[in-house]
């Protein structure tokens, strides 16, 4: 992620979503679920500079622009 940005967010798993967002989970339990997130698991593409504006808000807009 370092060639896109200085941060990388944590990316959850469905499963440990529920964990996440369960209200009855110790906040130090939750620690164990910050890991990085396997790179061979992720795929970049670049999208459209209309991501960054606040107003446009719709699944199209993370689709690949064309090379």
């Amino acid at each position: 992620m370092v060639k896109i940005h200085d941060r990388m967010p944590v990316i959850l798993t469905p499963e440990e979503e529920k964990t996440w967002l369960d209200p009855d989970q110790n906040p130090k339990d939750l620690l164990k679920l910050l890991n990085a997130y396997p790179a061979d698991s992720m795929e970049a593409y670049e999208v459209s500079k209309e991501v960054n504006k606040p107003g446009n808000n719709h699944p199209g807009i993370l689709d690949p622009v064309s090379e």
